[in-house]
């Protein structure tokens, strides 16, 4: 089994964020489309990968403030 392969079963949709989005909008981007991590993306190159993972830990450090940016 390849990647390929993953991406066909679930669909080849990529959902992107950029780098100036807020993080408050990244995770609901993230939750309206029951996803775990979005691409960043700048000028059409790919720059990074935010998960909910790390948006988790920025919630626990910030105490619920998130109002950085991504």
């Amino acid at each position: 089994m390849k990647v390929s392969d993953i991406l066909r079963i679930k669909g080849g949709t990529l959902f992107t964020a950029n780098p100036d989005q807020s993080l408050m909008s990244a995770l609901a981007q993230m939750q309206e489309h029951d996803i775990s991590s979005l691409v960043v993306m700048a000028h059409g190159e790919l720059v990074g990968m935010v998960t909910v993972r790390e948006l988790s830990q920025v919630l626990v450090k910030t105490n619920g403030n998130i109002t950085q940016t991504t």
